[in-house]
């Protein structure tokens, strides 16, 4: 019996421990919360020939994680997304063209990855994912990048990465970071023939 019971304490331990955690959470570096509903996002984007900003406005971190955006002139478009409790924690296809209005994703992410996403870079050191539907192979690596520092509430701040790159450094490099942070991992820049780099959060 008590054999039974421990192994049941052990199994709801490690369910706790491995379920997405998303919810409630910030990230306190020294002491302040940057990301909390409320926080403004703003990429650099440089897409088709076109160069503007994306503000990414968070609305809702529990259960689903939900945020407005707007991109500014030339593309001059706006609307919200809302990630499912599914997507936040099993979607391994991130998008980054967003539709005008109201969506809603079940088995895609955005600005965010996955859990599953997430852990899978962090413990297994790959992200075999795709990015707007299209397959990136890449692995975790360490290569001499410059590292990633984001104006956070007016101050810069050199920010935890995990970089994914598909190993190649001509014009067909494919690289992507993302905020080492299971509560928070956010996407910080991304390489792919085109780019997205978070400037600020506010």
């Amino acid at each position: 019996m008590k054999k039974i019971i421990k192994s049941t304490l052990v199994l709801m331990l490690a369910v706790a421990f491995f379920a997405p955690s998303f919810a409630g959470k910030v990230i306190n570096p020294n002491g302040e919360t940057f990301i909390k509903v409320g926080s403004k996002l703003t990429y650099a984007i440089d897409r088709d020939g076109k160069k503007y900003d994306m503000v990414v406005t968070i609305t809702k971190l529990s259960p689903q994680i939900s945020f407005d955006w707007q991109m500014t002139a030339p593309v001059n478009r706006s609307g919200s997304v809302t990630m499912s409790e599914k997507a936040v924690g099993h979607a391994m296809n991130v998008i980054t063209d967003f539709a005008n209005g109201s969506t809603t994703l079940n088995g895609e992410s955005a600005i965010w990855l996955s859990y599953d996403n997430f852990y899978q870079m962090q413990n297994d050191r790959r992200g075999i994912f795709q990015l707007d539907g299209k397959d990136n192979a890449s692995k975790v690596v360490n290569f001499n990048e410059p590292p990633v520092i984001v104006k956070v509430n007016g101050s810069d701040m050199t920010m935890n990465t995990l970089m994914l790159h598909n190993g190649l450094m001509d014009a067909n490099k494919k690289m992507i970071h993302v905020l080492d942070s299971k509560d928070f991992p956010i996407i910080l820049k991304i390489e792919a023939g085109w780019s997205m780099t978070l400037k600020s959060i506010n």
